[in-house]
């Protein structure tokens, strides 16, 4: 018995070794002779105008392009060319081949790819673009991950595909609008406003940044009575700001993510972001791999597109997706994300491991020099205790007047936000610098310095100075004591890094003083 089982085993595992070698070879034709011979795909759009694509979204495009007679038109940030070459071999010559990309070495790859196949495209590069369509003369795809997609590790992506005549004539417009740089598109008619519930006479639409995605997600959000499900690798503080106060409080919200502090380095997520949702009422569940952006509303209305919960993708970007009111087609996409494994629930002491990594990697970092003037005081980096403040902010320096300065007179350059005004009490110098980490931080920060000095300014620059105002208003909730501000607690100005005043150069910053009232 067990020379058979040995033998077996071998077998096996020789067949296996084989099968994984030839790999792309098998990828390449074996699976699309099995795909087109069961027609899996083309059965689904037979059956229904508009379905959830299956896991193996390559021969789901395969198919697509296949079909395709007339025009084939790809949009999306970054196309590999190497799964994209399998996919372009089997088009039909007549078909007319379009491309936008925006990464100039994807573009140049692809060029070279069709150079090599001998077939006619037209290939453009925008920027902005972040949607990723497949658009045929018959068919539309739209998903939430770059195409085609090939990765090693499975990604979790949500792809619809249609053949509603609606849906895809609006995205063909959209896509020859975009590609020809129309600039008559969209017409005011089909501008969707936050009190439509769109769409009102069919279930399911193409929906893009043109035609009012944020209206119909801010829409859909402010309508929700029960339950809302977020799906979104990415989130900023912005965005979770909005989100926050557009849901009604009595409703259940969901949010599944992906948590890296890796992503926090590229500014692709704020940890603020999510301390504040798990602050609030939100429940966090954290799912590696993930591709996907999808809104559900009360199990009854869904956007699916390639728009993350950002700020760049909400207000800087292209995207594109499909809004659906189609019971059956939503209970797919529910089912297909409880499958995702592997997935968990997220916390506050998760949130600050993945920050403790993150602050040991910064510590890592070595920072860039930067020169300070001859006549200007370096900021101090600890307090009287030793204990360390938030980074200096650059062009701060210069913003007050310190304690040595009132010793030796001085400095030629004139305090541009000075510490105390006319009238007021003569406080000491007492600075929270706000930069990236948690906002706790540094209402800790001021806590502090209130406790010892009784007063405490709060300084900010650019970006960060919603923050600023966010510590000012959580430490006046949380101080047991009155704070007072006097007429000119708060200072507002333009900081131009070269010195001179130009028209583009300036950075925003802000300062904030608050007393301790005795």
């Amino acid at each position: 018995m067990f020379p058979v089982l040995a033998t077996i085993l071998i077998i096996g595992s020789v067949i296996l070794m084989v099968l994984w070698e030839f790999r792309p070879q098998i990828d390449e034709y074996i699976v699309p002779f099995f795909v087109d011979l069961l027609s899996v795909s083309e059965e689904k759009q037979t059956q229904s105008p508009i379905y959830l694509a299956s896991s193996r979204l390559e021969s789901e495009f395969r198919l697509l392009l296949k079909r395709a007679n007339k025009i084939a038109w790809l949009g999306s940030p970054e196309m590999q060319s190497n799964s994209l070459k399998p996919l372009l071999k089997k088009m039909d010559d007549s078909a007319r081949l379009r491309m936008i990309l925006v990464e100039q070495k994807s573009l140049e790859n692809v060029k070279e790819l069709v150079n090599k196949l001998d077939l006619s495209v037209e290939i453009i590069s925008r920027p902005r673009i972040h949607f990723n369509l497949v658009v045929t003369e018959k068919n539309l795809a739209v998903s939430s991950a770059a195409f085609p997609l090939k990765v090693k590790n499975p990604v979790h992506v949500l792809t619809l595909i249609a053949s509603d005549s609606k849906i895809v004539k609006d995205a063909q417009q959209y896509y020859a609008a975009f590609f020809e740089g129309a600039s008559d598109y969209p017409k005011d008619d089909q501008i969707y406003t936050p009190s439509s519930e769109l769409p009102r006479k069919s279930k399911s639409a193409f929906v893009n940044t043109s035609n009012g995605l944020n209206d119909l997600m801010y829409g859909l959000l402010s309508s929700a009575k029960n339950s809302v499900l977020l799906v979104s690798p990415f989130i900023t503080n912005g965005v979770a700001e909005f989100l926050l106060n557009v849901i009604p409080r009595e409703v259940q919200v969901r949010f599944i993510t992906q948590v890296d502090w890796r992503n926090w380095i590229e500014e692709r997520s704020d940890p603020e972001a999510l301390e504040m949702l798990l602050s609030d009422r939100v429940v966090i569940d954290v799912c590696p791999n993930l591709e996907a952006n999808c809104i559900v509303v009360d199990n009854q209305a869904a956007i699916l597109s390639s728009q993350n919960l950002t700020t760049q993708s909400c207000f800087f970007r292209d995207e594109a997706g499909i809004f659906t009111r189609n019971k059956r087609l939503i209970d797919d996409v529910l089912q297909r994300i409880e499958s995702w494994k592997p997935m968990h629930r997220f916390t506050m002491e998760l949130l600050e491991q993945e920050i403790a990594s993150f602050d040991s990697f910064l510590k890592k970092e070595v920072a860039p020099p930067h020169t300070v003037p001859e006549q200007q005081e370096a900021e101090p980096t600890t307090t009287d205790d030793g204990e360390p403040l938030a980074p200096t902010l650059l062009g701060f320096s210069s913003l007050t007047q310190t304690e040595q300065e009132s010793k030796t007179g001085p400095t030629q350059q004139e305090p541009l936000l000075p510490a105390t005004l006319p009238g007021e009490p003569e406080w000491m110098e007492d600075i929270v610098y706000v930069g990236k980490k948690r906002t706790v931080e540094y209402v800790r920060a001021c806590q502090h310095q209130l406790k010892r000095k009784g007063s405490v300014t709060i300084r900010a620059r650019g970006r960060l100075i919603y923050r600023a105002v966010d510590v000012a208003e959580q430490l006046r909730l949380l101080t047991e004591r009155k704070l007072i501000m006097y007429k000119n607690s708060i200072k507002i100005e333009t900081y131009y890094p070269t010195g001179k005043e130009t028209k583009w150069g300036g950075i925003s910053q802000i300062a904030i003083t608050l007393h301790q009232k005795n």
